[in-house]
């Protein structure tokens, strides 16, 4: 049975999910936090050549900076949506972003917003390591079955936070949801659909899912949120 590890960079999580075959990896977190992961990869047993996959929820650099340094190392090969390529050719940052927050946003939130944007910022200006741009390997579409790659779950375009953005479902109900939601100080937040995908929030609910495994935050069990208990 594949064991998972969730490994928090500093508030971004990633997913290392391992069997006898080998790992594959759920996001990257951010280039400054590779010490941190490369690490935490070793205690797992993750050596070069037992990652088979580093799969990208979305191309945000807090989830896709290390993705092409790991690439270079550990000879995995980095999949992802077409939608949100263009940012990790470039910096990882630069794309359209709606500026209004979900429509669950507690107002207290905003200070954790606020502080999130001051932490960026100074890790920007403090961090060693650069993005590396990269050209993902695996380009991956709508309903797309995973276990090809080595991992038993089916891929699902769930835009919204971006425009490329994927959720992850495994046989047993799990989804790896990247940002479409978090948990942040024990509020469950959701991105709005996007306005050129409506039927993102209809996808989602028509799932059969058992557990929630945020890029930010701890996981959460579906009723936790309005959009299955419509």
């Amino acid at each position: 049975m594949p064991q998972r590890r969730t490994i928090d960079l500093g508030g971004t999580n990633c997913y290392l999910i391992g069997d006898d075959e080998g790992f594959v990896l759920i996001d990257t977190g951010l280039p400054h936090s590779r010490a941190q992961l490369l690490e935490t990869l070793d205690k797992a047993g993750c050596h070069p050549a037992d990652l088979r996959l580093i799969v990208l929820t979305h191309g945000d650099i807090d989830h896709s900076g290390n993705a092409a340094y790991l690439r270079g190392r550990f000879g995995a090969p980095i999949a992802m949506h077409s939608g949100d390529t263009a940012m990790c050719l470039s910096d990882g940052e630069t794309r359209e972003r709606d500026a209004r927050p979900p429509d669950d946003f507690p107002k207290v939130l905003y200070l954790w917003l606020v502080a999130s944007v001051f932490r960026y910022f100074a890790r920007k200006l403090l961090r060693r390591e650069a993005f590396e741009p990269f050209s993902p390997d695996i380009l991956l579409s709508d309903g797309e079955d995973l276990r090809q790659y080595g991992l038993a779950a089916i891929a699902y375009h769930t835009p919204g936070h971006s425009k490329g953005s994927i959720s992850l479902l495994t046989p047993g109900g799990d989804l790896y949801c990247g940002d479409h939601f978090a948990q942040v100080w024990g509020h469950v937040i959701g991105a709005r659909d996007d306005s050129d995908f409506p039927s993102t929030s209809d996808k989602l609910r028509a799932l059969r899912i058992r557990m929630v495994y945020p890029g930010h935050g701890e996981p959460f069990s579906p009723d936790r949120t309005k959009l299955w208990l419509a």
